[in-house]
């Protein structure tokens, strides 16, 4: 009986791995279709559930990219940073997110330029160009 249990719980903890994977990849689809929309605000928060479900270094790439591209210059950087602190990084993601962490540092440097060295909390003037969303289904699991 107390075996019965256990084999009831390892099968009831599958089926939730299933069902988060599942979720993630369908979630990370929705990302990228409001990315090539250029919906970033949508693109971000689907992006960040995926991230709540399974852990994808692509997933975070492209959870950086929105907030970027939303002027979240300090925390797509402090994302972007934590992919690149990735030993096992894939070169692509890599080479992804080294660019785009480049762009928006030097972005938000020119930003405080103009303004005199004020930052600018949320908003403001820094937003991420040139970047490409990363596609892999890999990321989706």
């Amino acid at each position: 009986l107390p075996g019965r249990l256990v084999l009831q719980t390892q099968l009831s903890a599958a089926d939730v791995e299933a069902r988060n994977t599942a979720m993630a990849r369908a979630l990370f689809d929705e990302g990228l279709r409001y990315v090539d929309t250029e919906q970033w605000q949508e693109a971000q928060d689907r992006f960040g559930r995926v991230l709540t479900l399974r852990y994808s270094a692509v997933a975070a790439y492209n959870w950086g990219l929105a907030q970027a591209r939303l002027g979240k210059a300090v925390i797509a950087s402090t994302t972007l940073r934590r992919i690149l602190s990735d030993t096992g990084l894939d070169t692509t993601v890599r080479e992804r997110a080294s660019a785009l962490l480049t762009d928006v540092e030097s972005r938000r440097l020119q930003c405080l330029a103009e303004r005199g060295g004020v930052a600018l909390g949320g908003g403001g003037c820094v937003r991420a160009r040139r970047c490409r969303s990363l596609r892999s289904a890999a990321a989706r699991g």
